[in-house]
């Protein structure tokens, strides 16, 4: 299975690059147009599509205790980071 799924996985995305299988390459290039592309930031993107982010995502509250707890998952410490006011 480990040798037939990412062969499979190539023609499905030659067929349907906008699929629900997307390769490496192509997921990689959608990341890289966001980053340094003419997609304005801010955006929630499914692949190179923009797309509505769910009720949950905008919920500002559960935001913050997702990237409070992400925090103490990994165990972020000071000196860690150089973001500022992530604490």
């Amino acid at each position: 299975m480990q040798f037939v799924f990412p062969v499979i996985s190539v023609i499905l995305a030659w067929f349907n690059p906008a699929g629900d299988v997307r390769t490496p390459s192509l997921s990689a290039s959608d990341v890289l147009q966001a980053c340094f592309g003419e997609i304005p930031g801010g955006k929630y993107l499914d692949g190179k599509v923009e797309k509505t982010p769910s009720v949950e995502a905008l919920d500002s509250t559960k935001r913050e205790m997702l990237w409070r707890d992400s925090v103490r998952y990994v165990g972020l410490k000071d000196g860690d980071t150089m973001l500022t006011n992530w604490q």
